[in-house]
């Protein structure tokens, strides 16, 4: 005889756990997508923006931007990032990334100043928008 009771629960805790599953991979994706500023920059208010773009184009091809990420302006072909040219991000985002990394992304603070930081994003934000 089976027991139709054991396979009721068992049938709703596999359904609970793919439902957990399914909820994680959602925050997992909202949250990689946000921390890249995965939106374009669509506010009507202009970003202030920091920073030497030509030093910001040097330091995006010496700490090898260029390899990870496509980037027209740069002449990068890279396809482990984001392609910026159509990710657009805001000036604030490039900081907030380049400055705490995230994903494979690493983190550039301890590595670049924060002139240099603001230097690469001024770059990468001005040859986007």
């Amino acid at each position: 005889m089976t027991d139709h009771r054991s396979k009721s629960s068992s049938a709703k805790r596999v359904a609970g756990r793919a439902l957990a599953v399914v909820a994680f991979v959602l925050v997992l994706g909202i949250t990689a997508g946000s921390a890249i500023g995965a939106t374009s920059h669509t506010s009507g208010a202009k970003a202030t923006i920091v920073g030497n773009t030509a030093t910001g184009g040097k330091l995006f091809i010496s700490e090898g931007c260029s390899g990870c990420h496509t980037l027209k302006a740069a002449h990068a072909t890279g396809k482990v990032g984001p392609n910026l040219n159509t990710l657009k991000p805001a000036y604030a985002a490039i900081i907030k990334q380049v400055t705490n990394g995230g994903g494979v992304m690493p983190s550039f603070k301890g590595k670049l100043s924060t002139a240099q930081i603001q230097d690469v994003a001024a770059y990468v934000y001005k040859s986007t928008h």
